[in-house]
């Protein structure tokens, strides 16, 4: 199999910035899947990839590998760029950060449950970036968006108990489900008060 220029674009350019490090990575895998996994003892295919990789970093990135070893394979530069720029944070800690997310006075489910995605997307990145078993990866992944979708709930009767029972009620499988119900039923209910007090 040849690695076209249109197979090459789809790796984007990466700087340093840890918000597109997942992407970078994601990308660089998904290459891996398609021209190695097939053949994964064809060493001339994993160093042109790597230098395909290695090629599309810039600025910090370029900087973080050339001060380190010069990698030689993916699992190196990957380890390299996860060092340099993914979360300092354990995952443990970052699954207690999620665990104890609690609402802010005065603060909406609607806010509440982007704060706690936040930290939801933070943990899978970390995940992402640094569980190379699928099964696991998988695993955490269900785990962690059930933890977050937990959070939400217990938090919510904390924002508004009978809106925090009305949610359970309706059993929400994700956090996004329950947040939308949140919002449904905040919505319904300022509609009947606006109603009554016609």
């Amino acid at each position: 199999m040849e690695i076209k220029p249109v197979d090459q674009n789809l790796i984007p350019v990466f700087s340093g910035d840890k918000t597109t490090l997942r992407s970078y990575v994601t990308a660089c895998e998904y290459l891996i899947e398609e021209f190695l996994n097939p053949n994964p003892n064809n060493a001339r295919m994993a160093r042109r990839l790597l230098m395909i990789f290695m090629g599309k970093l810039e600025g910090r990135a370029r900087e973080a590998v050339d001060a380190n070893r010069i990698p030689t394979s993916w699992p190196e530069l990957k380890e390299i760029l996860v060092h340099s720029f993914g979360d300092k944070r354990s995952e443990d800690v970052l699954v207690h950060d999620l665990n104890n997310v609690t609402p802010k006075t005065n603060e909406s489910a609607q806010d509440y449950a982007v704060r706690i995605k936040g930290t939801l997307y933070t943990l899978l990145s970390k995940i992402n970036l640094t569980e190379d078993n699928l099964y696991i990866r998988h695993m955490k992944i269900n785990q962690y968006n059930q933890l977050a979708l937990r959070t939400f709930l217990f938090g919510l009767d904390m924002i508004n108990e009978k809106l925090g029972m009305e949610v359970k009620l309706r059993q929400p499988g994700d956090i996004e489900t329950a947040e939308g119900y949140a919002i449904e039923i905040e919505n319904y209910n300022i509609d009947i008060s606006k109603s009554e007090s016609q």
